[in-house]
């Protein structure tokens, strides 16, 4: 009689790296056998690493493989709790190397995080972002390009990009830290897929191809933008169903609420009351994909 059970360990190719404080300790574990990812198997990951600005070294626990020239790594984030779980590239596992990031926690906000060069600050920011349950990096060349998508067959939405020259083969994976110095994030990543060009021959490809990395097309534009007093909201084609619009601020809080209605091809916004900045404009139309505006106000 022969018994097959599933193991843990990480396939091959694949190594766990404790980068910085790791507080309590970190845990690394591989399902092969997740029902609800028959395809790949899910990646989870528990750690105590604190890594919140302003520290300039990492502390956060890393699953990575090799990145030589073009290519990058996307993920389905399933779960996370007590901290921040995204993907991430980076020079080499010590806690000061060149490195850029991407974050989520399951709500409407995207952090991203940068460090230039070797042992330099660690630069950190928000953006808004509906839902992103998606996450993607890109490496050509010297820039790096950061992509979200709302659902499993979405558009895929550029939203950051840095110029950052590193060596040839660098770090590419799933990081995860708490935001809670005494406490611990666990988060699990499914239908981890990734892209690694050795002497042009590519290792593994992202499934719905290279023209997924485009951002995608928007319906909705405003005008004028900068605007000092107010700006108009219009569609290429008025929406049929009607929909909403949100303004937020640069940290996702929502400002004011306007009811889209069905036939509507531009709506005024007045903005005279608001402080000058950049503010974010969700638009949702029937059950579509949301799309996010910027919007600049002049002072």
């Amino acid at each position: 009689m022969v018994s097959v059970e599933a193991g843990t360990a990480l396939p091959a190719g694949w190594a766990a790296s404790d980068i910085g404080s790791q507080g309590a300790g970190s845990s690394y574990d591989y399902d092969p056998c997740a029902s609800n990812n028959p395809n790949r198997g899910d990646f989870t990951v528990s750690t105590g690493a604190y890594n919140l600005i302003p520290n300039n070294s990492d502390n956060l626990a890393f699953i990575g493989r090799e990145l030589c020239n073009n290519g990058g790594i996307q993920a389905r984030i399933e779960d996370v709790s007590g901290g921040y779980a995204g993907l991430m590239i980076r020079e080499s596992s010590a806690p000061g190397a060149k490195m850029v990031a991407v974050y989520s926690n399951l709500t409407s906000l995207l952090r991203r995080e940068i460090r230039t060069t070797d042992n330099g600050p660690r630069a950190s920011n928000t953006s808004f972002a509906p839902f992103p349950y998606w996450l993607r990096l890109v490496r050509q060349n010297d820039y790096i390009r950061a992509f979200y998508r709302t659902s499993d067959n979405g558009s895929w939405t550029l939203f950051h990009q840095a110029y950052l020259p590193m060596q040839p083969c660098v770090e590419m994976g799933l990081a995860v830290f708490t935001t809670d110095p005494n406490g611990q994030a666990q988060a699990t990543f499914s239908q981890v897929q990734w892209q690694s060009n050795v002497g042009g021959n590519s290792l593994a490809l992202f499934n719905d191809g290279a023209a997924a990395a485009q951002p995608e097309e928007r319906e909705a534009s405003v005008f004028p933008n900068p605007a000092r007093d107010a700006f108009t909201l219009a569609f290429s084609k008025a929406p049929e169903s009607g929909g909403i619009a949100i303004l937020r601020n640069q940290m996702g809080q929502a400002l004011e609420q306007r009811q889209l209605l069905p036939g509507e091809a531009a709506t005024d916004w007045d903005i005279s009351r608001l402080p000058g900045g950049l503010y974010l404009l969700e638009v949702r139309q029937g059950g579509g994909t949301p799309q996010v505006l910027r919007v600049v106000k002049a002072n």
